[in-house]
C-alpha cells in the first residue's frame, strides 16, 4: 500500500479540484466527501483533495491518494473500499492539520471516515 501527497498550485489546480468529475461515470468508483474535502474511492484506492490556505506555505490544493500499488481491482481483498477512504481521511487530517501543513481548512475536517456517494 502507498500514500501519495501532492500540493498543486495555481488556478489550474483549483479548477481541477473544483470540477474533477471525470470518474463519476466509471463503474466501481464512488464519490467521497470529508467536510470541505472531496474525492473518489475505488476498489484499490481513495483520493481526497482539499483547497488549503496554509499559515506556513500559502495557498494550494492538497491531494491525498491511498492505494494498493501495481495491482488489479480483482486482487484487492473484498470490502476494502471503506478502509481506503478512512485511511485517506486520516492522512488528510494529519497533513492539513497543525502537525502538518497547518491549513486553515484543517480544523473543518470532521473525524471518522468520509461520506460515500
Amino acid at each position: 500500500m502507498r500514500l501519495y501527497t501532492h500540493r498543486g498550485t495555481g488556478e489550474s489546480a483549483r479548477e481541477h479540484a473544483a470540477t474533477d468529475d471525470t470518474w463519476d461515470d466509471e463503474p466501481g468508483y464512488t464519490k467521497i466527501a470529508l467536510g470541505p474535502a472531496a474525492g473518489h474511492a475505488g476498489n484499490s484506492f481513495a483520493r481526497l483533495e482539499l483547497d488549503c490556505a496554509s499559515y506556513v506555505d500559502g495557498s494550494f490544493v492538497l491531494d491525498i491518494w491511498i492505494n494498493y500499488y501495481d495491482v488489479h481491482d480483482e486482487d484487492v481483498p473484498n470490502g476494502k473500499r471503506g478502509d481506503f477512504a478512512a485511511l485517506a481521511a486520516e492522512a488528510l487530517r494529519y497533513s492539513a492539520g497543525k502537525q502538518g501543513l497547518n491549513c486553515k481548512e484543517g480544523a473543518e475536517l470532521p473525524q471518522g471516515a468520509p461520506a460515500l456517494g
